[in-house]
């Protein structure tokens, strides 16, 4: 099965010479809260789609971030299998 696509974030402040990330989606961080994030998992789960990878473009930084979202996906118990790009 094909997984599914999530962001928990977009931009990015690191200016990577490389990288269109910061030009697509802006230089600082929009960060999702943990519990939209849960809540689209859930969603996404509900109507079949239980395969989650997230396309962040650094899915742990900032690290607080990836670590609260983590969590909060672990205390909801989403049903979601989560995969490893």
């Amino acid at each position: 099965m094909t997984s599914t696509p999530v962001q928990t974030k977009r931009g990015c402040p690191h200016k990577c010479i490389y990288c269109t990330y910061g030009i697509a989606e802006g230089s600082k961080y929009c960060l999702f809260t943990p519990e939209s994030v849960v809540e689209n998992v859930k969603q996404l789960v509900a109507g079949g789609f239980s395969e989650i990878e997230f396309v962040d473009n650094v899915f742990n930084s900032p690290y607080e971030h990836a670590t609260a979202v983590c969590e909060a996906l672990i205390k909801a118990h989403s049903g979601a299998r989560l995969q490893n790009a």
